[in-house]
């Protein structure tokens, strides 16, 4: 749910996906965890920084409650 309680969704891909159920009065959320390989130069003549990604891997984690389950997926 977005900030004026309207439904959001989008798709995730399944191997980098998991879902965490529970049963009390939980909120549901997703839980996007970035992972990154980063390479930082510096060049030590004008003190200049580069950052350059060369790897990155996304995770997400949904947390919902068990009574979804009776829907389905």
């Amino acid at each position: 749910m977005n900030e004026n309680g309207e439904g959001k969704y989008d798709s995730a891909i399944a191997n980098n996906s998991k879902i965490i159920f529970f049963n009390d009065n939980q909120k549901s959320y997703i839980e996007i965890i970035i992972y990154r390989n980063q390479r930082k130069t510096i060049n030590h003549n004008n003190d200049k920084e580069d950052v350059y990604v060369t790897s990155e891997a996304v995770e997400y984690i949904f947390h919902l409650p068990e009574e979804v389950m009776e829907y389905g997926f």
